[in-house]
């Protein structure tokens, strides 16, 4: 896999499967420009730097950063992102508990603030804990706004990235029916590889073994990105941040 800037340096080399004859370096080149004018056409740098766009990490590396980086605080927005400069959370349809078909940017405009929890793996499920319940308990004070359906609303989103998981989903899905609140079924949904791009492009990381908090404006725009557990100066922000996009909405404590 090669990855690139649009410069057209190559910041990684091809890695050959078990069994692949050695590629020459007039392949490589070619096969460099070929990428570079197909992803860098029509298309900001930033938005193909430092993302899986091209490569995927390993789970050792994926294990390595965890080691140094820890799973307290390990990457928050220090504040609101500015709604003209923050991404808008991709239009892609998963699938609830519920069965139901579920557009997380369309419902987005259903609240005035929306918490996405987004998992690669079971092992983030308590990271995302740390956000969940102060998220909720900072926001009882307001009142809906006209033309929103409810104060803020939350979506726990799985990624099933692998063959395995993907075969497994139904029953995973058929577990979870069964031990969660039935009235929270259309808040839990999940989807498969294909579409993990869009999402990685918006996480502050791409490291699959940290839980992800965002916070989406009720235009689908994500102003806020954490990443891991919680810690005191974390949730300051973040809670902060949830208050801003409250009052955004035109909603009064």
């Amino acid at each position: 896999m090669v990855a690139v800037t649009c410069s057209g340096h190559l910041t990684s080399a091809i890695r050959l499967g078990r069994g692949m004859a050695p590629v020459s370096t007039s392949t490589m080149n070619w096969y460099s420009r070929a990428v570079t004018r197909y992803y860098c056409s029509d298309r900001p740098a930033e938005a193909i730097t430092n993302n899986s766009e091209l490569e995927r990490r390993s789970l050792s590396k994926d294990l390595k950063e965890l080691r140094i980086r820890g799973e307290v605080g390990v990457s928050v927005d220090s504040e609101l992102l500015a709604a003209d400069e923050a991404a808008f959370f991709p239009r892609i349809k998963t699938t609830s508990l519920s069965t139901k078909r579920v557009v997380i940017h369309d419902e987005a405009r259903r609240a005035s603030v929306t918490l996405v929890l987004l998992a690669f793996r079971r092992y983030a499920d308590e990271q995302l804990l740390s956000w969940r319940a102060p998220f909720l308990e900072s926001l009882k004070g307001f009142n809906v706004a006209p033309g929103r359906d409810r104060v803020a609303q939350i979506y726990d989103v799985t990624i099933n990235e692998t063959f395995a998981t993907q075969a497994l989903s139904g029953f995973v899905q058929r577990m979870q029916r069964s031990n969660i609140d039935s009235q929270l079924h259309d808040y839990h949904v999940a989807f498969n590889d294909r579409v993990r791009d869009p999402i990685e492009n918006i996480l502050p990381l791409h490291n699959r073994l940290y839980g992800y908090a965002l916070l989406l404006d009720s235009n689908a725009r994500v102003r806020f990105r954490a990443a891991g557990y919680a810690d005191d100066s974390a949730l300051t922000s973040f809670l902060d941040a949830a208050k801003c996009l409250a009052k955004e909405g035109g909603m009064q404590s």
